[in-house]
């Protein structure tokens, strides 16, 4: 029985770098999605700060070491005392205590660190992939639309040419008055359906530059 490979996936390239050349307008707006949503820069934030809990974590056993001084008007330039000794002595302390809890303690510290970051990472690489997904979803629809509000445009167009030719013969009395209503209401329908494609056209355009977070024409 033969298994094929278990495809990996490289999360650090959903995100499209922006030193890529020759980059498609689609994977520029996912890069500016990233970069420039909210959501998305808290998540990046996240990172930051469950690697600094590592770096605080390796670092904790420090908190057991302990310095103090004895610096004081007696101390500083003492003399030795009748028998040899100096005043004061020491002028300096320094201390270190461990504890089975602690050699126990801070390797778990540690490692739940180290689970923490692990956890946010794969939290960041879902985002990577839900907004990459969200934002090429949004593109098409946008697509769609102002190819939709293209099509309606042309429609009304030619609406528009017949219901005026229709109206000079009615005019003119070569045309019943059925026939100019029903022109008529067949122009106005067309109206309608060219102002909801407008309106679905912005709707589009407007969800996807709430992803982006700048305006589609300002995009380079």
């Amino acid at each position: 029985m033969c298994y094929s490979a278990a495809q990996q996936v490289d999360y650090n390239r959903i995100i499209p770098a922006a030193s890529v050349a020759n980059e498609d307008f689609a994977e520029k707006l996912v890069r500016l999605s990233w970069q420039n949503l909210p959501s998305n820069i808290a998540t990046q934030s996240q990172i930051i700060i469950a690697e600094n809990a590592v770096t605080m974590a390796r670092w904790s056993w420090l908190d057991r070491l302990t310095f103090s001084s004895n610096l004081n008007e007696y101390t500083i330039g003492a003399r030795d005392l009748p028998d040899g000794r100096t005043a004061f002595w020491p002028k300096y302390n320094f201390n270190i205590s461990f504890s089975p809890g602690m050699i126990l303690k801070v390797p778990m510290e540690i490692k739940t660190a180290k689970e923490n970051l692990r956890l946010t990472q794969l939290a960041t690489d879902e985002q990577k992939i839900q907004t990459r997904n969200l934002v090429l979803q949004r593109y098409q629809d946008y697509l769609m639309q102002k190819q939709v509000l293209e099509m309606e445009a042309r429609m009304l167009e030619s609406a528009t040419t017949e219901f005026e030719l229709k109206e000079e013969r009615f005019k003119r009395g070569q045309l019943l008055l059925d026939e100019y209503n029903e022109s008529a209401r067949a122009y106005m329908s067309q109206q309608r359906q060219k102002l909801a494609a407008e309106t679905n056209y912005i709707k589009a355009k407007l969800e996807l530059e709430s992803l982006i977070g700048v305006r589609l024409e300002d995009v380079k």
